[in-house]
C-alpha cells in the first residue's frame, strides 16, 4: 500500500498549552499522521494528509481563543480618625428617606 502524502504545518498557539492540546487532539491524526510539540515557543507540529491536516487545523484555531475574563473594579481608602469623628454610617447620605 502506497503512503498518501503528508502535509506539515506549524501553529504557534497563543492561549493553551501545547501540551494538553496534543492530548485533546490525538484523536484526529491518521494512522499516517503525527502531532509534535515544540515546547520553546508552544506550538504544535501537525503531519498528516491535506485534508485531515485541514480538519486538525480548524479544532486547533477553535480552542485557542481568549478565555473569558471578568473585570474587578476595586476602591482602596484611607482613613484617619480621631477623638473627634463620630463614627458609624451616616444612612440619610445613602438614601432619600429620613429615619428619626
Amino acid at each position: 500500500m502506497e503512503s498518501p502524502d503528508l502535509f506539515v504545518k506549524t501553529v504557534t498557539l497563543k492561549f493553551l498549552d501545547a501540551k494538553n492540546l496534543r492530548i485533546a487532539i490525538a484523536g484526529m491524526v491518521s494512522e499516517h499522521g503525527i502531532i509534535s510539540i515544540d515546547g520553546k515557543s508552544n506550538s504544535l507540529i501537525v503531519c498528516d494528509t491535506k485534508e485531515n491536516l485541514e480538519k486538525i487545523l480548524t479544532q486547533i484555531k477553535k480552542a485557542d481563543r481568549t478565555p473569558k475574563q471578568i473585570m474587578v473594579e476595586v476602591v482602596i481608602l484611607d482613613v484617619q480618625l480621631d477623638d473627634d469623628t463620630e463614627i458609624g454610617i451616616n444612612w440619610d447620605l445613602l438614601s432619600d428617606k429620613t429615619y428619626d
